[in-house]
């Protein structure tokens, strides 16, 4: 997870849900940048949801950006203190 990412207090379910969906479906609360759908040449960090409706959204908008844990669990290094 990203050192920015803030998670929901312990008895918000809903929040914690949330997490899961977005984390299950390979975003773990790093920035990417994506190209701007108006403007030329520019590029802008989509924001993370904050309903669940809205991360079904974006995950569907952004799948390409997602990291599956696979691929994650590979860049982590073995016997690192």
């Amino acid at each position: 997870m990203n050192h920015k990412f803030r998670p929901p207090k312990q008895n918000d379910t809903e929040g914690w849900k949330l997490v899961m969906y977005l984390v299950q479906n390979g975003f773990y609360f790093d920035r990417f940048w994506v190209p701007h759908p108006t403007e030329k040449d520019t590029k802008y960090y989509p924001g993370y949801p904050n309903t669940f409706r809205e991360a079904e959204e974006f995950v569907a908008r952004y799948r390409a950006y997602g990291i599956p844990i696979e691929i994650l669990k590979e860049r982590t290094y073995v016997g690192r203190r």
